[in-house]
């Protein structure tokens, strides 16, 4: 389901005594009113730690280079290590702690859009970090996106749960304007959501909760 269909499913059930827009640069203000409130429902689904949102980055330390690029997410607890070693980088801010300046990492702290390992690195060594990311989105060529923008994007969540989507706006837009009881689209959500969770358990510590 692409943005678009998406945003239709959701008018044919909201504005019922309107004529769904033909185009997505339509100025209609129900499809504008739905396009916000898509990107809220996406969003408060897509902000659970979910499995699917987890990813890798590897890179190669540099000698004497102690600051790295993080990646575009939310490095997990523990996230960080060294290829080939047992122990996980430790995330502190107090670098200065330890006497030795120079050798193998054994901490890592994050400062501004960079990863800073210490100590500073004197070979190379492959450093993994396990992070969820924020991307929401993918265009129509798989590319991922921050958030969806063209008619064509499409959620970068399982296919067979778009339909959440749907349902989590349409749910939006009844509490925005109190049009009917959304009683039954609240359960309708819930079972949804214990089906994704089912789909997605593996790793995590918790099932995410999503509140309605």
């Amino acid at each position: 389901m692409n943005y678009f269909q998406g945003l239709i499913a959701v008018y044919r059930t909201v504005a019922v005594d309107n004529t769904p827009p033909i185009s997505f640069s339509d100025t209609d203000v129900e499809l504008e009113k739905i396009k916000q409130l898509w990107q809220l429902a996406l969003s408060s689904i897509f902000c659970e730690q979910w499995n699917f949102r987890k990813d890798l980055m590897t890179f190669q330390t540099v000698a004497g280079q102690a600051s790295y690029d993080m990646p575009v997410g939310i490095i997990e607890k523990s996230g960080v290590s060294i290829a080939g070693n047992t122990y996980l980088l430790i995330n502190e801010k107090a670098p200065y702690s330890l006497t030795v300046q120079s050798g193998v990492p054994q901490r890592y702290y994050v400062q501004g859009s960079k990863l800073v390992l210490h100590p500073t690195p004197t070979d190379a060594r492959t450093v993994n970090v396990h992070y969820l990311h924020l991307m929401q989105a993918k265009d129509e060529s798989g590319n991922l996106k921050a958030k969806m923008e063209l008619e064509t994007d499409v959620p970068n969540i399982p296919e067979q749960f778009h339909d959440l989507i749907v349902s989590k706006t349409e749910l939006l837009y009844m509490r925005d304007t109190a049009t009917r009881n959304s009683a039954q689209l609240k359960e309708d959500i819930k079972k949804r959501i214990s089906q994704l969770t089912d789909l997605d358990r593996g790793t995590l510590e918790a099932s995410p909760i999503i509140i309605l």
